[in-house]
């Protein structure tokens, strides 16, 4: 896989956790499946410092079996020490066979060694996957892949050597082909039964974690639903339904029958509005709008070149608005066409309130706002503002101003202090929030708990951990709530005085 270099793969930041995020080089199957943390030994806890020391070069040249070695060396992960693991081992096996340099092959180690050291070459240098230093020749001059090739044909019947090998092999899958990091890893499971594995299940479990979110690159059997479809960002309603921007596109729900009415295959869309009575959408490869029977696209991208996807808005004077880094621009609808200006910053998340006023959040740095075209700062853990990790703005149906903060829970707007208040429940990974102004009750969402009902001075809790990671919210105009979670959508709504929870999920594509 090729380097990508991405704000939010670095900082933990919020299109990690809100926006859907493609696999990257430093994201990867060599360096994002730990499966050593399913083992004790002494050398597999030692070797997590990241370092070849004597007792993890010993234990590597001992007598342990093939998962515990390969164990180690997956806790040693990616190369941190400038004298080189992978290097110091091959000085150790030319003390241990006597021979330097070109003298000493590939074909003269054991099975064991071979393993090792193909991983510990690849782990070296994982964007690459190049030998130490070739001019040297012999150990130095062998790649992983041939190491592990090796190794296979020595023992074909050894699911830690061929699970170690399908790694390095799909490490490197071009961009436009991810599916193949799934199918090259699974394959290794299908053709071994579990009873003929010698890695402890837990920890293929942990391998199979990371690299199972590779098979939505897949295509999948006729007739069956594409899973990103029910991976929810953002939900409007739309045409007497209800709109979702998901992970693999925008999903059209038929909230009657709850059934998916439509899907639309756009790629990751993560920013939706209805504007001028058609709906818009923002995805990672263009903006588009749809009028009920087809799409249109704007300001399209090749999607592999750009980070992240196209954020939509609409400010208090009607005008949809786009911005995406710093560039912004205006939709000028007698043209139908979209009219580019500087915003001169990167706003992380943007909200324009009832009064004509642009917020924006300015990551990891606290918030800004636009008065009379000037910028006023709000700074992270100051008197006006209080938070540390402000992620989204939501202005509420009663025009109040509010903060999601990842760190420190909810945040409302003061005008008359000009700050930030803590208000609603004390947590962390606060996500979406609305208000229902006609029953007088607010619906604030946790990234993964579910959500938490404030009415009449009470609140109560709404455990959704199943859906794992929660994104979104609508209130319908019944006082229904909708949540858009991981696999499902979920409606809270009232019967016969009793709250009911019921998960929707569509048998088979629309």
């Amino acid at each position: 896989m090729k380097r990508s270099v991405a704000r939010f793969f670095f900082l933990f930041s919020f299109l990690l956790f809100s926006l859907p995020v493609r696999p990257a080089a430093a994201d990867s199957p060599l360096t994002s499946t730990d499966f050593h943390t399913h083992y004790d030994e002494a050398a597999v806890v030692a070797a997590r410092g990241g370092r070849m020391t004597t007792q993890v070069l010993n234990f590597l040249l001992g007598r342990a079996p093939t998962d515990q070695k390969a164990a180690c060396v997956n806790a040693l992960s990616w190369q941190r020490d400038a004298t080189g693991n992978a290097q110091a081992f091959v000085r150790a096996l030319e003390g241990r066979h006597r021979k330097q340099g070109r003298a000493l092959t590939p074909s003269a180690l054991s099975t064991d060694e071979l393993v090792v050291l193909g991983y510990l070459v690849a782990l070296h240098d994982y964007f690459q996957l190049s030998p130490l230093e070739k001019a040297k020749g012999g150990l130095w001059a062998a790649g992983p892949k041939e190491l592990l090739a090796e190794a296979l044909k020595r023992a074909p019947k050894d699911f830690t050597v061929a699970l170690v090998a399908a790694l390095i092999a799909v490490q490197n899958t071009p961009d436009d082909d991810w599916c193949q990091v799934y199918t090259g890893v699974q394959a290794v499971l299908d053709r071994f039964p579990e009873a003929d594995r010698n890695l402890k299940p837990a920890a293929v479990k942990a391998v199979m974690t990371y690299i199972g979110a590779y098979k939505k690159y897949c295509p999948l059997p006729a007739g069956e639903l594409d899973p990103g479809f029910l991976e929810a960002y953002e939900m409007v309603a739309f045409d007497g339904g209800l709109a979702v921007a998901t992970q693999a596109g925008v999903a059209l729900w038929d909230l009657g029958k709850h059934q998916l009415m439509s899907v639309h295959k756009r790629g990751i869309t993560t920013s939706l509005v209805v504007h001028g009575g058609r709906l818009w959408a923002g995805s990672a490869g263009a903006v588009g709008r749809w009028d009920g029977t087809a799409w249109k696209d704007y300001l399209k991208v090749d999607f592999k070149r750009q980070t992240g996807s196209y954020r939509l808005a609409v400010d208090a004077a009607g005008v949809l608005q786009v911005h995406h880094g710093r560039k912004w621009w205006r939709y000028d609808a007698k043209a139908d066409r979209f009219i580019e200006s500087a915003l001169a910053w990167d706003p992380y998340h943007v909200a324009f309130t009832p009064s004509g006023e642009l917020w924006g959040v300015d990551f990891l740095k606290g918030l800004r706002r636009q008065v009379a075209g000037a910028w006023l700062d709000y700074a992270l853990k100051s008197p006006r503002y209080p938070g540390s990790d402000p992620r989204r703005l939501v202005v509420a149906a009663d025009k109040r101003l509010w903060v999601m903060d990842f760190a420190d829970g909810f945040f409302r707007f003061d005008p008359a202090t000009d700050a930030f208040v803590s208000a609603g429940p004390k947590v962390d990974k606060a996500f979406d929030l609305r208000v229902d102004v006609a029953r007088k009750r607010t619906w604030y969402l946790h990234y993964t708990k579910g959500v938490t009902l404030e009415e009449g001075g009470k609140t109560r809790e709404f455990d959704l951990s199943a859906q794992k990671y929660m994104r979104c919210l609508h209130l319908t105009a019944g006082g229904d709530l909708y949540v858009g979670g991981q696999t499902a959508l979920v409606r809270i709504t009232k019967v016969k005085g009793a709250w009911v929870v019921n998960t929707h999920v569509p048998p088979k594509a629309p």
